[in-house]
């Protein structure tokens, strides 16, 4: 039985931004997936897609992902962004640590949490969805700075 494909980290990221667009893939402006096939799978990706540690990772972060036991995590926040981290090194589980880490931090720091603006728990996290400019937000290039950086394994 067949259990993965060669694909890039940037192959995933185009079909996670695909995901996180609706269905259009961001790259050539098509409709490559329909509204209830991107919805199924995220419903998925949210409930089950990082293995034993799903209920945990819903629980916590809230983010639709997707891990593979060789370290590479496609993450959807729905209409933000879609994402591939290759983060090699993984815990009893097969579940990637930095990715994981980082995934937490990231939540801490943004509200992608669906349920965060229903709870108003944190009151310091940054909403990136009600900034009027995207100059509010981080860079790029901060960003890239910021899952680079080593957590301790």
């Amino acid at each position: 039985m067949m259990h993965s494909i060669e694909v890039s980290t940037e192959n995933v990221s185009v079909l996670a931004s695909t995901l996180a667009n609706g269905g259009v893939c961001p790259l050539t402006g098509h409709s490559v997936l329909q509204p209830v096939t991107v919805r199924n799978t995220l419903s998925l990706m949210h409930s089950c897609g990082m293995g034993a540690e799903s209920g945990e990772f819903s629980f916590k972060v809230g983010i639709p992902a997707k891990y593979s036991r060789t370290g590479a995590v496609m993450l959807v926040v729905p209409g933000m962004i879609g994402a591939c981290f290759h983060s090699p090194g993984v815990n009893h589980k097969d579940l990637p640590i930095r990715a994981k880490h980082f995934f937490t931090k990231l939540s801490e720091v943004y509200s992608f949490h669906p349920f965060e603006s229903s709870v108003r728990q944190r009151a310091v996290a940054l909403c990136p969805r009600r900034c009027r400019s995207r100059s509010r937000l981080p860079s790029t290039a901060r960003a890239r700075s910021a899952a680079r950086c080593c957590w301790p394994l």
